[in-house]
């Protein structure tokens, strides 16, 4: 197995988590950054010597990620009754079990690791576009079950 290394993703999206008492309980926006993504990769190479295309990873977080509205599941429906008030296309909008960034960066990470020919995953997620932003951050590692 090989490491492949992404240094940084970042796609922008937003989220509310229900019932909290604070800003995140309204509907509010950020650059998410995944930083030192880590793919254990498959020694078999493809016939251009790619195990691991890097412009599928990218456009995995730009059509799963970018620019999208995340709901919680239960009000998933209300969201996508009422999408022609917010005039927003309904495929914008991501339904979550949860939306936080714990939850989310599970999600990522085991999205990454059905990826043919990944067995492992590991990663930071920033809710916020850097370090320095002070947001929230979660370590993922995953690893595909070895039976």
């Amino acid at each position: 197995m090989r490491l492949l290394h992404i240094p940084k993703i970042v796609f922008d999206s937003s989220h509310y988590i229900p019932g909290y008492d604070g800003k995140c309980g309204n509907v509010h926006g950020h650059s998410w950054s995944v930083v030192d993504l880590c793919l254990g990769v498959v020694d078999d190479l493809n016939e251009q010597g790619i195990s691991v295309d890097f412009g599928d990873i990218k456009h995995y977080f730009e059509e799963e990620w970018d620019h999208k509205l995340f709901v919680p599941t239960p009000d998933h429906v209300c969201w996508c009754e009422h999408y022609n008030l917010l005039l927003m296309d309904p495929e914008q909008i991501k339904p979550l079990e949860h939306t936080t960034c714990e939850y989310i960066a599970d999600v990522i990470a085991i999205d990454l690791l059905a990826h043919p020919g990944i067995s492992y995953v590991c990663f930071q997620l920033f809710e916020g576009a850097s370090e320095s932003s002070g947001g929230v951050s979660v370590v993922v590692e995953i690893e595909e079950d070895e039976e």
